[in-house]
């Protein structure tokens, strides 16, 4: 289990410095070239961990998306918001994370829709009915598929176990068999195929 945790912590550490990374090329682009800059933004959310640089990363795109719709360059917020939404989404588990962000983003989310497909000069009754249909569609309940995101865990820690196991057991050993490698090679196997199978349905 100390093995299991160093890894962890090892894979924490490499995605929090991969988030870093790519929110300083995003901050870099702002200004120049704000389609390269939420190209790192949705990047950086790629690497989420909790607490870490890839919520930063949610929030100013939150704050970009604001700004740029108060400007009126709705192709622009349209695509910081909807990104924002959509890598939180992605690294969604038993919870959501940072579902304030989203609760902010989804009624501007849901104008800037009605705008890109009504124009900005279409009849205002009929922008806010239409803006409450996308709201309402946007706000509909969208649970963590839970079951998928446990076969991830557990799949994830059984294959990280199973390799450990096989490499405890056959280092230093000059004389094996395979029916004692058999039991860690049978748990890497079905951790990685639950790991495959829940990330595929998370």
């Amino acid at each position: 289990m100390i093995l299991v945790a160093v890894v962890f912590v090892f894979l924490a550490g490499m995605m929090e410095f991969r988030a870093r990374g790519e929110i300083n090329l995003a901050r870099s682009a702002v200004d120049s070239d704000p389609e390269t800059a939420l190209k790192h933004y949705s990047r950086c959310l790629t690497w989420y961990v909790p607490f870490g640089t890839a919520e930063t990363a949610a929030e100013e795109m939150l704050a970009l998306g604001e700004k740029w719709a108060a400007e009126g360059r709705t192709h622009e917020a349209y695509l910081a918001l909807s990104r924002m939404r959509a890598g939180l989404y992605g690294a969604r588990w038993l919870i959501v994370p940072r579902q304030d962000l989203i609760d902010r983003a989804d009624p501007q989310l849901a104008r800037l829709q009605v705008i890109r497909k009504l124009g900005e000069n279409a009849d205002e009754t009929k922008m806010k009915a239409l803006s409450k249909k996308y709201l309402d569609l946007l706000q509909a309940p969208v649970r963590p598929a839970t079951a998928a995101a446990l076969a991830v865990t557990m799949g994830f820690l059984s294959w990280i176990a199973g390799g450990m196991w096989f490499i405890w057991k056959r280092h230093g050993t000059e004389s094996w068999r395979w029916n004692d490698l058999l039991p860690p090679v049978l748990l890497f196997a079905v951790g990685y195929a639950f790991w495959l199978w829940g990330m595929t349905w998370a």
